[in-house]
């Protein structure tokens, strides 16, 4: 994910552009069902990385 929009992020912030990322609820809570502590860490990246990004972009 950090790769596509680190190249593009220039031409974003220039024509006031949009990120959409696709995270779960994996995310911010964990997965209390199943043993996935690889997709719960993966999704909690993607949801921290869009926060920032927000932060960094935000006129």
């Amino acid at each position: 994910m950090w790769p596509t929009v680190q190249s593009g992020w220039p031409q974003l912030i220039a024509s006031r552009g949009s990120v959409l990322t696709i995270g779960s609820t994996a995310g911010p809570t964990g997965s209390l069902t199943n043993r996935r502590t690889a997709h719960s860490a993966a999704k909690g990246g993607v949801i921290a990385l869009t926060r920032q990004l927000a932060a960094e972009g935000a006129p």
